[in-house]
C-alpha cells in the first residue's frame, strides 16, 4: 500500500466517522471498506494503526 492510498483511507475513515458517529469498529471498518474498494485487510491496517487507542 503506498503513502497516498493510506492517507485516502484515512479520508475514507473520516469521513464514515462523520456518517455513522456512533458505530463500532467494525462497523467502521467494513463500511469504509464497502465504500471506497480497498481490500478489508488494508482498512483494518490503517484503523488500527491510526486510530485504536491502545492500553498503554
Amino acid at each position: 500500500m503506498t503513502i497516498r492510498h493510506g492517507n485516502a483511507i484515512v479520508d475514507a475513515i473520516h469521513q464514515t466517522l462523520v456518517e455513522y458517529p456512533k458505530s463500532d469498529d467494525q462497523t467502521i471498518i467494513t463500511e469504509t471498506a464497502d465504500r471506497t474498494g480497498f481490500p478489508l485487510a488494508s482498512v483494518l491496517a490503517v484503523f488500527d494503526a491510526r486510530f485504536r487507542i491502545v492500553d498503554a
